[in-house]
């Protein structure tokens, strides 16, 4: 079952915003990962050159955070910041999505 960018979007960021309350727990970070890993992030075939970038950004963004994630010795910091990253681009990527959008204002 695939799930549209739109979802994923949602759910990525939703997500973020629970591990950026709640940096320091074992669950939070672990289900974090568990949402990162089941990612498929696609831009639709008629989405701009921009859109395109942002979905890149986001995964790269999301890896990196998976890295820290999964990596031992990382604090509550990098962790918090790596979120906060994925979190700002999320929201740009969500504002190029009118799906996401329309929902978002109706």
């Amino acid at each position: 079952m695939t799930i549209d960018l739109g979802q994923q979007v949602k759910m990525l960021e939703a997500a973020c915003q629970h591990l950026l309350l709640h940096p320091e727990d074992t669950l939070v970070r672990k289900s974090m990962a568990r949402t990162i890993a089941a990612l498929e992030l696609a831009p639709a075939p008629g989405d701009t050159a921009f859109v395109r970038g942002l979905v890149a950004e986001v995964q790269a963004h999301a890896d990196s955070l998976a890295f820290r994630l999964e990596g031992p010795g990382y604090d509550c910091l990098h962790v918090s910041a790596r979120t906060a990253l994925l979190c700002q681009t999320l929201t740009h990527l969500k504002l190029q999505l009118p799906a996401v959008t329309d929902e978002a204002v109706g």
